[in-house]
């Protein structure tokens, strides 16, 4: 039982009441049963170094105040490790807490209050090599897959990962309701390979180098069947992708066509996290991938040394080769040739200009060096 007395310049709801008034006093009113915050975000306070620690802040927007002595705390975990537990601090507004992250990573930052959950969010932070030999540190927010649901539109699962350039990496997805397959979902090949490497082929200054990632924060969007919502039962997005861990994402339809993901929350309209578990992959997934059309990266010919997915790790290892890239890229572009025998500007065959002889002695640097150090990440370069 809590008492009340006489509260002066009460603040309810962001709005300040001048006068004293005196509170009801007795068993907790039926208000407190609102919780105290809605919603979640997740910013990094100030710069982040890779690989070090980083402070982020995190808010939420306040549906009631606190009531005297009432805490509500903000729990970091990583996997089932609990990282550190923060107090919120309330203003008119907003509720707020500074948290310190040991360093990259995935984590999830909830918010309890009276030992009860309110919200949680799931953010993956990380350092990523870039092509311009800086590590661009990277938080992703909202990061858990997500069950958009829609009254009006047709409702999607969103599901978020790192998409590495070291392959066109691919994936094959699928409906499954009740421990049965109902339909496929989509698959897909991703082109970020190509992408990057046409860009390098072409790039004319070191600072452009940065603009292309060996590493993408990348997108899916798989669209509900037309039934789903009327059909009840435990539903699963089942993920398989090259040398992964296959996922499934589930949640379950009641007989209104609500749904309810993780930490039992429940939507008819608006957005659910899902419960992520590991499934089996059909046996012959490897011929389903393999079927997904694959376009490759061809170096235009009139190129002296076609960019390599090796070259792309190299390039984030040292700045000399991003250099005699860049240089080779414009002798390129000048039709300077690194066969000294053919001169294309106007020359006999084997008379060698001074700009053909520096084309071929660049190619062949290129080629130890990419050797030498384009070998596949580090574990603390991956994401």
């Amino acid at each position: 039982m809590r008492s009340y007395t006489s509260i002066c310049s009460l603040v309810v709801a962001g709005v300040l009441s001048a006068a004293c008034v005196r509170a009801p006093s007795g068993p907790k009113p039926v208000a407190q049963l609102k919780h105290v915050s809605d919603g979640l975000t997740i910013a990094v306070d100030g710069t982040a170094r890779a690989g070090a620690p980083f402070t982020i802040v995190a808010m939420t927007k306040v549906d009631r105040h606190p009531y005297p002595k009432e805490v509500v705390t903000g729990i970091l975990t990583s996997g089932e490790r609990v990282v550190s537990q923060t107090p919120f601090v309330f203003d008119a507004v907003k509720g707020k807490a500074k948290i310190v992250v040991p360093g990259p990573g995935s984590y999830r930052l909830e918010i309890w209050e009276e030992g009860k959950f309110v919200v949680g969010n799931t953010f993956v932070a990380a350092a990523l090599p870039a092509l311009d030999g800086k590590r661009a540190f990277e938080l992703r927010q909202d990061a858990a897959p997500r069950m958009m649901v829609r009254r009006d539109s047709p409702s999607e699962v969103v599901w978020q990962h790192w998409d590495p350039v070291d392959k066109d990496e691919a994936f094959v997805a699928e409906w499954w309701r009740d421990g049965k397959r109902v339909a496929p979902a989509g698959s897909k090949r991703s082109d970020l390979q190509r992408h990057v490497l046409g860009r390098v082929q072409n790039v004319e200054r070191v600072e452009a180098l940065g603009l292309y990632p060996a590493w993408k924060w990348t997108t899916e969007k798989f669209t509900l069947p037309d039934t789903l919502l009327r059909s009840e039962g435990h539903w699963e997005l089942r993920v398989y992708r090259d040398e992964q861990v296959p996922l499934g994402f589930s949640f379950e339809v009641d007989a209104n066509g609500q749904v309810r993901g993780a930490q039992k929350q429940t939507a008819i309209n608006g957005s659910v996290e899902l419960e992520v578990n590991q499934v089996t992959a059909p046996k012959d997934l490897a011929k389903q991938l393999a079927k997904l059309p694959r376009t490759k990266f061809e170096g235009s010919k009139k190129f002296l040394l076609p960019v390599t997915v090796a070259e792309i790790r190299a390039l984030t290892r040292s700045e000399v080769l991003r250099n005699q890239r860049v240089r080779l890229n414009a002798l390129s572009h000048q039709g300077i040739t690194s066969d000294p025998t053919v001169n294309s500007f106007g020359g006999s065959k084997g008379e060698a200009r001074p700009l053909d002889n520096e084309a071929k002695a660049l190619v062949a640097s290129m080629q130890k060096l990419i050797a030498s150090l384009g070998e596949p990440w580090t574990d603390d370069e991956r994401p």
